[in-house]
């Protein structure tokens, strides 16, 4: 695997601020926040509202290549296919990117690669944050809603400050699959951004489709999503490189996978209503595929599972928020 250049629009100096986490202006994490100014909820994250509604969960053997990638991922990954109902909800219009988690968590991608002894496939204001592990995605989630003066969904032994949670597991530790940290738990009325569901996640993805990809409908192509891993550069690319969902969602398919709530587990062919997964398990489901990855995986129905305390090059997130009365 070839490490890759640093391909962004700002140049050298738009590297080096990412690189090194160094602070400059209103965007970065010591900038316009520590002088009192309050950023709206949609200035720092786009949100979609997407309606409530039912759609059909799984894949089915008449989506292209079906049978190729069962053979990859197992069956049991994507069917059987059930109804399921989703509430309404608020989605990010696209993956969180580096630039954002700069801003709310005060690090940048560049420290944290170095951190984990990784390379960098993507670099930039507008690129998609990874080697973020799902105990990372519940930080940044809570701290940006109380940032933004919202309720915070997640709770750790009954606290909703990050910062009194105390130092992230990380995998290989003695903390890694912590049972402490997998004992969080999610306010269902809180208003304050939070990983998706598996079902939300895929409920936006399909956005009333029925195909394998919700953007280039059976077809797969390379237009479908961003997957580089035999060009070069490889790696992430600017999030909105490829074409949006009828919802106005991208990425859906490639660039970086997204952690979602759910603990992974098989499917169930029974109807279901605000699926949230199962209440315990031994990893956290992925979603959506990666640069990594070959075309087949761009499809609306793929997932994947990995230990919550992974950072990686090809795993990232991003948000959403309930549709709560307050």
């Amino acid at each position: 695997m070839k490490k890759s250049h640093f391909w962004v629009c700002g140049g050298i100096l738009a590297a080096l601020i990412f690189l090194g986490g160094c602070q400059s202006g209103p965007s970065q994490g010591g900038g316009a926040a520590s002088q009192g100014v309050t950023r709206s909820v949609e200035d720092l994250v786009e949100m979609v509202a997407v309606p409530s509604g039912t759609f059909i969960m799984g894949s089915s053997e008449s989506e292209e290549q079906w049978e190729i990638l069962m053979e990859l991922v197992g069956t049991q990954s994507e069917s059987p296919q059930h109804e399921v109902t989703v509430s309404g909800f608020r989605i990010g219009k696209y993956e969180v990117t580096q630039k954002e988690w700069q801003d709310v968590m005060g690090t940048s991608l560049g420290r944290i690669a170095s951190a984990e002894g990784g390379n960098l496939f993507g670099i930039g204001a507008s690129y998609p944050m990874y080697f973020v592990s799902w105990y990372d995605a519940l930080v940044f989630c809570n701290k940006l809603s109380i940032r933004e003066g919202l309720t915070p969904a997640y709770l750790l032994n009954g606290k909703t400050d990050p910062a009194e949670w105390g130092n992230v597991p990380r995998e290989g530790a003695s903390s890694g699959n912590n049972a402490v940290w997998n004992g969080v738990t999610w306010d269902r009325s809180a208003n304050g951004y939070r990983l998706p569901t598996g079902a939300e996640w895929e409920y936006a993805c399909r956005a009333g489709t029925t195909t394998a990809t919700s953007n280039t409908g059976d077809t797969i192509t390379k237009d479908t999503g961003v997957n580089t891993n035999s060009v070069d550069p490889q790696g992430t690319r600017s999030v909105g490189s490829k074409a949006a969902n009828p919802w106005g969602l991208y990425d859906m398919h490639g660039n970086v996978w997204e952690w979602c709530w759910d603990w992974y587990a098989d499917y169930s062919a029974e109807a279901q209503t605000d699926p949230t997964g199962p209440s315990s398990g031994t990893e956290r489901e992925l979603r959506g595929a990666s640069w990594r990855q070959d075309e087949i995986y761009m499809r609306s129905a793929v997932r994947r599972h990995n230990d919550p305390a992974i950072r990686r090059d090809a795993v990232g997130f991003r948000v959403v928020r309930s549709e709560v009365s307050m």
